[in-house]
């Protein structure tokens, strides 16, 4: 029984190297549940033999003593085992990601830390009261002290197993809108559309609100735009349109008939004291990623629309501080003042 358990156990090692032990994962742990158990009996068996012809009594109960030892440790290792397989490798394998050593020994030492309890509630037939009321304040204190790290990792295994969102998706959190350029299991990395990146904890991350942008169809894109009233709103609105069919960066009705770009007129507006009329242009854009070319290509090709028609954009100059207070919005950027007076939104589409 001994040398089949034995050969038992090292054909499961022997197999664990095949694909970080993922191949062979259910047999190996068979082998193990059915080898290790029957070898524990056997080397038992013939210890306490050789310990009672050879040894003292007090001797043997010692031998007698680790044996009964045997019997909670083994099922710890066990059980350390299918955690490692079954959950930490193909957690890893399907993330890309290497799980923390510190989720993996936290799990491992309350494994063991049960496996104690029971040897010494069972085996030594001591009361766990103290001892586990010790544990506890202890563990409370480490907890205390780490809990903002302990719930980013963990939050981080959940946004890993759930997949939301993907390396290279473009989302809105906490209005931001960027590029997921990294996950880890502690924070998320963001590159912003304004090129600068963002580390944010995966706590944060999965307390907040998140909008993936990719994983729409398309991502809508307006742009208001104000424009001197002397001109005709049909001839300013064809213009617009023309310059919309001439993107090349922005999705087209034949890609998908929900993906029509559209220009609005909305009437006159008062800004800073002038009367102007107002346009809303609408497009669609595969991913965030499009915004600065497509936005770029629709300003240069009004500017030169504009040239071509003798149309003047004005004002030529916004206040834009003074234009976000009169209207509620946010302060206009210099490239929105390209024609004239603009401003640009983003939503889901």
């Amino acid at each position: 029984l001994a040398i089949f358990a034995l050969v038992a156990s090292l054909a499961a090692v022997l197999m664990d190297r095949k694909e970080r032990g993922q191949f062979w994962k259910v047999q190996t742990l068979i082998l193990r549940v059915i080898s290790w158990p029957a070898l524990l009996v056997s080397v038992g068996n013939l210890a306490l033999n050789y310990g009672i012809q050879n040894f003292s009594l007090a001797t043997v109960d010692m031998i007698v003593l680790v044996y009964d030892m045997m019997w909670w440790l083994v099922p710890a290792k066990l059980l350390s085992i299918i955690l490692e397989r079954f959950v930490w490798v193909p957690l890893e394998i399907r993330t890309g990601n290497k799980v923390p050593n510190l989720v993996r020994m936290f799990a491992t030492i309350s494994i063991y830390l049960f496996a104690i309890f029971g040897i010494i509630a069972f085996v030594l037939q001591q009361q766990l009261t103290s001892l586990l009321a010790t544990s506890g304040l202890l563990a409370m204190i480490i907890g205390l002290a780490v809990q903002s790290n302990i719930a980013n990792v963990f939050s981080g295994i959940v946004l890993n197993i759930e997949r939301p969102f993907t390396i290279g998706d473009f989302i809105r959190i906490d209005m931001m809108i960027g590029q997921i350029t990294d996950m880890t299991w502690r924070t998320m990395r963001l590159q912003h559309i304004d090129g600068f990146e963002v580390s944010i904890p995966n706590g944060k991350v999965s307390d907040l609100q998140v909008e993936n942008l990719s994983a729409a169809k398309g991502v809508a894109w307006r742009i208001v735009i104000h424009m001197s009233a002397h001109y005709p709103p049909d001839q300013i609105r064809g213009l617009m349109q023309q310059a919309l069919e001439e993107n090349p960066h922005i999705l087209t009705i034949e890609q998908d008939p929900d993906f029509e770009p559209s220009v609005r007129y909305k009437g006159m507006q008062n800004v800073i004291g002038s009367w102007v009329n107002e346009y809303r242009v609408k497009f669609w854009l595969k991913h965030m990623g499009k915004r600065q070319d497509a936005s770029e290509h629709f300003h240069f090709r009004m500017l030169a629309l504009y040239e071509e028609n003798n149309i003047t954009a004005s004002p030529a100059y916004v206040d834009s501080t003074v234009m976000g207070t009169a209207k509620g919005i946010p302060p206009l950027e210099p490239e929105s003042l390209l024609l004239g007076n603009g401003r640009d939104s983003v939503t889901i589409g």
